[in-house]
């Protein structure tokens, strides 16, 4: 029962924590003072401006260890974020974690955390459109949203564009994915939901091109246990933007 207790604090705790850095943070202006006008002395202008080189020297020295103190307390913070939604998804209150954030008709379908990542897996029928939403952060702080309709039936689905894609996968055939540019591979990321569904996600190294550049060639494949493809989808990658 105090083991409960302890969680049950620990999450509302982590929602006041995170309602507060939500807060946008009060107009700059508010903060400055309007001073009268400085009257500057030109025959002392040059002067003024001469810099003392150690002066110098430390001001880079400080700017540098701001710089790595900044840098390991971002580190920290996600790698807290991924500890604090580890403890929520392992007490088993991921689904009020995925109603405070995407709001009360979201509905949880699976979810999963370790060290290094977590996966909120949920529907959302508010406007009565049968849309499925996969949520991926990793401990760099680096998080994606992925959308795609559900497909009753369909063996396999995939949406996105650009450097992001995602899908479905009801074919038991099915046991890897991979989205091919120009002849690069890279294998998708496979989530088992549960017996009868699984969903897909895969990060591509693209860079958008000018419209008067030659696009990129990229396919879509699935493939069975044997590496065989059985499934597959050819198309020209996004230009302009």
């Amino acid at each position: 029962m105090r083991k409960k207790t302890y969680i049950l604090v620990t999450v509302v705790l982590f929602f006041i924590l995170v309602g507060v850095m939500l807060k946008s943070p009060p107009p700059l202006n508010d903060f400055l003072i309007e001073d009268e006008p400085e009257i500057i002395d030109e025959d002392h202008a040059e002067e003024d401006f001469i810099v003392d080189p150690i002066e110098y020297i430390n001001l880079k020295s400080e700017n540098r260890l701001l710089k790595e103190e900044l840098e390991s307390l971002e580190r920290s913070y996600f790698a807290s974020w991924i500890e604090l939604v580890k403890i929520i998804v392992d007490a088993g209150q991921a689904s009020q974690l995925v109603s405070y954030y995407y709001g009360d008709t979201a509905e949880l379908i699976y979810a999963e955390a370790d060290e290094t990542r977590y996966i909120l897996y949920f529907q959302d029928d508010q406007d009565k459109s049968p849309y499925h939403y996969l949520v991926v952060g990793f401990e760099n702080g680096i998080g994606e949203f992925f959308a795609f309709l559900d497909s009753p039936g369909d063996d396999f689905t995939w949406y996105g564009g650009g450097e992001v894609y995602s899908g479905s996968i009801q074919n038991p055939d099915i046991q890897s994915v991979q989205v091919v540019q120009n002849e690069q591979v890279s294998q998708a990321e496979i989530i088992s939901v549960d017996n009868d569904l699984r969903v897909w996600y895969s990060l591509i190294d693209f860079e958008r091109k000018p419209l008067t550049a030659e696009p990129d060639d990229i396919r879509i494949e699935a493939l069975n246990s044997q590496g065989e493809i059985i499934w597959q989808e050819a198309f020209k990658g996004n230009l302009g933007g």
